[in-house]
């Protein structure tokens, strides 16, 4: 008799809510500045490696004045992620709403910022091919699959995300091929109509200029999307982001470019004026026109394509391996803050 009621008690009582832990508060709390932080730091290390990219082919040209190169890269990527507020709808809406639909939240763009930039950090350290446009795609797939309340559109994943990263850079591989075959016989490059009065050296200044300006017109605005999920418009105006983007793709270059400078690393392969000048012609012309069209590209690979042809092996591990990695990190992060939360 002494048992039953106690028994009866214990199975019959209702349980004690559980005192939600004071650090769920403080780790909510300082999610949007981690986002905010890791768009920063993307944008950063996205703008010291194409920098240093930029850097090698002039001085591989036999380009002497290192610093001035530098300066003259991360100015033109600053102007083209400001002039990038005339056209970023398109991108930004892409990556925001256009592979993923998910209603935004802190906890969701922390995952596919965290997942991106894990990547991303790797790469940098490591020498591996960097791939902002893969790795952010990655991070998003990543964490809309972990989550019930995503939607993946995969009809625009291959639309609008794979056929223009492959259609550009194969445009960019025939139309480097037909320089490179000019090459091979050892005869002058001839440069566009409107560069033929001009010396190949300072063709080769103002098309690094215009590629790097277009590259700072296709890559702020996807770094600016993760700022979709909580951030924007709701605490951050969505022009004020894209302009400190801009700042720190440029600070990154400056940054990146100076170290190389003074790290110069292997020898480079020695490379003519007016063939870089005109490879970076192609790149630029491309990016630009995706760029205005809302899709986006590799602006690595199309210039790699057009000056030495396409790296299967590089792609691979840029197209495969940078989003498969940015995903599981993404389902990671948001297992753990979907679990605190």
């Amino acid at each position: 008799m002494g048992l039953g009621p106690r028994r009866f008690s214990y199975w019959t009582r209702v349980p004690r809510a559980r005192p939600q832990c004071s650090t769920v508060g403080a780790i909510n709390g300082v999610l949007p500045g981690g986002i905010l932080l890791v768009i920063i730091m993307i944008a950063v290390l996205d703008g010291s490696d194409d920098t240093a990219q930029e850097l090698r082919s002039l001085v591989a040209a036999g380009e002497k004045r290192h610093r001035l190169a530098v300066l003259f890269g991360c100015l033109a990527a600053l102007a083209g992620a400001l002039l990038s507020l005339a056209v970023a709808d398109k991108l930004v809406s892409l990556y925001a709403r256009g592979i993923v639909e998910v209603q935004p939240s802190i906890q969701f763009g922390a995952a596919v910022g965290i997942g991106a930039a894990t990547w991303i950090v790797a790469a940098s350290l490591t020498g591996l091919p960097l791939s902002t446009t893969t790795a952010v795609a990655g991070g998003l797939l990543g964490a809309a699959v972990f989550s019930s309340h995503a939607r993946v559109h995969w009809d625009a994943i291959l639309l609008r995300v794979v056929l223009p990263l492959v259609g550009t850079v194969m445009v960019s591989h025939f139309a480097g091929r037909l320089l490179r075959g000019h090459r091979s016989k050892g005869a002058p490059t001839r440069l566009p109509a409107w560069f033929r009065r001009v010396e190949a050296r300072p063709a080769h200044w103002v098309a690094s200029w215009a590629k790097a300006l277009a590259r700072g017109l296709n890559d702020a605005p996807k770094i600016v999307a993760l700022g979709t999920f909580g951030l924007v418009p709701n605490l951050v105006k969505l022009p004020y982001l894209l302009g400190g983007v801009g700042v720190a793709l440029a600070l990154g270059g400056l940054v990146g470019g100076l170290w190389l400078t003074r790290h110069p690393g292997r020898e480079l392969d020695s490379i003519r004026h007016g063939d870089a000048a005109q490879s970076k012609l192609y790149t630029a012309a491309i990016t630009g026109a995706a760029s205005v069209a809302g899709l986006p590209v590799s602006v690595r690979h199309l210039g790699d394509a057009s000056m030495h042809g396409v790296n299967f092996a590089q792609l691979a591990l840029s197209w495969l391996a940078a989003p498969a990695a940015a995903a599981c990190v993404a389902a990671a992060v948001l297992a753990v803050v979907t679990r605190l939360g």
